[in-house]
């Protein structure tokens, strides 16, 4: 199996997916940009290691590689970026063309109205020229509009993901689960990502609520990130789904 991650950074949900299938053994190609510097370097030494195939990572000889800082709380998270290399990454630049063997591509940073237009040609070239399975999880709309119009990519995506606020932005609903059960109607299965309440997965709008006590070692348990978390809880839906393609993250 191989599978195309296509983000902004190598930092991205997009990048510790990749690192995750890595070290699954499987064969992921990671798509993006860093600089030619000490982090670049730093990141393209950690794919290497988890077996992540970096030919398609372009190294930028004009600007660095973009970093962000986390500031995290239990109500709410704020970032310090610095974009780099990040500033002219567009997803117009993913070359479908060299990866139409992956089984599974995984696409981040969507952010409404600034680049929906490039998202929605993307996924339909995608659909048209691969069989790959597509997952798609949306970033923060920096605009506030939360345009519907998101819901033109539905249909090409077989796996969507948002959090909860995303969830109830997007879907002009009162609660996150009345958004996904929306969403499932047109994209192939909605994950919303809950937080301390675990998470909501809906196909064919049927729930699926899985909270965050899943059977892991507690050392696994005290490593994964939620993202992780809902990796594994839509890898247990594909299973029961009889999905053969799966996605993963650290």
């Amino acid at each position: 199996v191989r599978l195309l991650s296509a983000a902004a950074s190598a930092r991205s949900a997009s990048g510790r997916a990749s690192l995750g299938v890595g070290k699954l053994g499987l064969h992921p190609v990671f798509q993006g940009e860093v600089g030619d510097d000490c982090y670049g370097e730093l990141i393209r030494n950690k794919f290497r290691e988890s077996h992540v195939d970096d030919s398609l990572l372009v190294i930028s000889k004009e600007l660095k590689t973009g970093i962000s800082l986390s500031f995290t709380n239990e109500k709410d998270r704020s970032f310090l970026t610095y974009r780099g290399t990040n500033e002219k990454i567009s997803i117009v630049n993913v070359d479908v063309a060299k990866v139409k063997e992956a089984a599974h591509i995984h696409v981040t940073g969507y952010a409404g109205s600034i680049n929906h237009n490039e998202y929605l040609e993307l996924l339909k070239k995608i659909k048209a020229e691969t069989q790959a399975t597509v997952s798609f999880d949306v970033g923060w709309d920096s605009t506030g509009e939360w345009k519907p119009e998101i819901r033109d990519l539905f249909p090409y995506i077989d796996v969507l993901f948002m959090n909860e606020t995303e969830a109830e932005h997007y879907g002009r609903k009162e609660s996150a689960e009345e958004a996904a059960r929306e969403f499932a109607r047109t994209a192939g299965m909605a994950v919303i990502k809950m937080g301390k309440k675990g998470s909501i997965a809906v196909k064919d709008v049927v729930n699926v609520n899985i909270n965050n006590s899943l059977n892991l070692p507690l050392k696994s348990k005290n490593l994964l990130t939620l993202y992780s978390d809902c990796i594994k809880i839509v890898n247990q839906l594909l299973i029961m789904l009889r999905i053969t393609t799966f996605i993963t993250s650290p």
